[in-house]
């Protein structure tokens, strides 16, 4: 659809996959583009018209998987955590989330950097936010630090 266009008009939530796809192959193709934020009852300004922003609505509103968390940090070049199992682990160990009933959950402190993933009505597991990148990301540089010995 995108392809074939001239222009598109995007009615958007923030978390339907295939209005941001849209959206990105908009951007990608340079074809003309206007987005209706439908929870804010406003159309995007042209100065977040571009990936950087369109990216941090879906993931507002979606959230990251821990494997999309790890690819980012690998993508960063902090092999620190480079795969899901050890990147849950850290979670666990560090007391920022924990596992009950084979499903993540976060821990109190820590819920705002999370999303509660729920399938028809159930906990499903957690989705990580904007805001848990930037603390991890944080939190990997602190780790560096020589002075530094333990995480918290």
């Amino acid at each position: 659809m995108t392809y074939d266009s001239d222009f598109s008009l995007i009615i958007w939530n923030g978390k339907s996959k295939g209005s941001y796809n849209n959206i990105i192959r908009a951007l990608n193709e340079n074809k003309k583009a206007k987005v209706y934020l439908d929870e804010k009852g406003e159309f995007l300004g042209q100065e977040k018209m571009n990936k950087l922003e369109i990216e941090y609505i879906y993931r507002e509103n979606c959230g990251y998987s821990a494997s999309e968390v790890v690819e980012h940090l690998i993508q960063k070049g902090e092999a620190f955590l480079s795969q899901t199992r050890a990147f849950n682990s850290f979670l666990i160990k560090n007391k920022i989330i924990r596992k009950e009933n084979g499903i993540y959950k976060s821990l109190p402190n820590y819920e705002h950097l999370f999303k509660i993933e729920k399938y028809r009505g159930k906990e499903k597991g957690i989705k990580f936010t904007n805001q848990f990148i930037n603390w991890i990301e944080n939190k990997i540089k602190e780790i560096k630090q020589p002075e530094q010995t333990s995480l918290f």
